[in-house]
């Protein structure tokens, strides 16, 4: 599965984005995915909360709490704060998490 930011962005219309990080993070908690869809996750989750900043927010709060790496874990907490706070853009999430 590619997580491609341009198809993730525009997936992520206010509409769909809701589902889409649900979808996202069901399919990084689940334990089927590649390692590959696992390092870029929670920058597609991110990528999506710019439409729908509270879920997003939420579920990297979530991955956040499970990851086992603190600087990736510290990551995506400030990228949860960037989308609650409106600030988010896919530049700055991609400087966090890429």
């Amino acid at each position: 599965m590619a997580l491609d930011e341009d198809r993730i962005l525009v997936a992520a219309t206010k509409e769909h984005a809701p589902r889409l990080v649900g979808a996202l993070e069901s399919l990084l908690t689940s334990g089927t995915a590649s390692k590959l869809v696992r390092e870029r996750a929670p920058y597609a989750v991110a990528l999506a909360g710019i439409s729908a900043s509270a879920d997003g927010a939420a579920a990297l709060t979530r991955l956040a709490g499970a990851e086992a790496d603190p600087e990736r874990a510290e990551a995506m907490r400030r990228a949860a704060t960037l989308l609650l706070e409106g600030g988010a853009n896919a530049k700055l999430i991609e400087r966090l998490l890429d």
